[in-house]
């Protein structure tokens, strides 16, 4: 099968081919998928309890690469995945949709148990401080004042 757009109903089809043998299924997915922007963003955030670790990970790709702020709390959970490449694609997702508490979110990955994973923060982290005066809204939030 061959995700197209198609309209938002579409959506759960596309969603499960997030699963599918093909990778060139699986990135045609994930590309229409960003293609529809927001409206796929409770499905795809749905799919980040999805069963499957790789299927969670091209979840969390697909809601960095739409960029939506809707997506920072459910990214921030997986951030707490047993999973180290839903980790991974949680905070490279975190990364690209930026923000304050997305930032909040990262400085805590720097600890993860799982080198990549933290590494992954840390370059996030390098990307982002330059944007807007993050830096210090995030130093601001770190001391408490929310």
């Amino acid at each position: 099968m061959e995700p197209s757009l198609g309209g938002t109903s579409r959506i759960p089809l596309i969603l499960d081919e997030l699963g599918s043998t093909s990778w060139k299924a699986r990135r045609r997915a994930v590309e229409a998928l960003v293609r529809l922007g927001a409206a796929a963003l409770p499905g795809l955030i749905e799919t980040l309890e999805h069963p499957d670790s790789d299927v969670r990970a091209r979840a969390a790709t697909a809601l960095g690469v739409i960029g939506e702020q809707g997506a920072v709390k459910p990214l921030l959970a997986g951030l707490h995945d047993p999973s180290d490449i839903v980790r991974e694609a949680c905070v490279r997702a975190l990364g690209r949709i930026g923000g304050a508490e997305a930032a909040e979110g990262l400085v805590g990955a720097l600890r993860d148990d799982r080198g990549s994973v933290s590494l992954e923060a840390r370059w996030a982290l390098r990307d982002m401080s330059d944007s807007g005066g993050l830096l210090q809204q995030l130093v601001h939030r770190l001391r408490g004042g929310l």
